[in-house]
């Protein structure tokens, strides 16, 4: 696992933790993808059980990056958002 790939699962460990922190949330984590990934993937899935609503996040987790790589990363979401109970993190 490359220190990169490391961050990475890190980071989605840390927000899945956080989000089962809340009051009146489940989140389980339900694709996982490494950082050498196909082109229109994310890096996680995480569905979300929030006061009864069923949410959808798709994460794009990252180190570091520039204001043009989060435009590209925002894009890159929205093009695989398939419906209004997807939420782009």
């Amino acid at each position: 696992m490359t220190e990169s790939t490391f961050v990475e699962h890190a980071l989605i460990e840390q927000l899945l933790d956080s989000l089962r922190e809340l009051p009146d949330v489940h989140a389980e984590l339900t694709q996982s993808e490494p950082a050498a990934q196909a082109a229109g993937r994310v890096d996680a899935k995480i569905d979300l059980h929030v006061a009864g609503r069923s949410i959808v996040l798709l994460v794009e987790a990252k180190k570091s990056v520039y204001p043009r790589d989060v435009r590209q990363a925002l894009w890159q979401l929205k093009s695989l958002q398939q419906g209004p109970s997807y939420c782009l993190t």
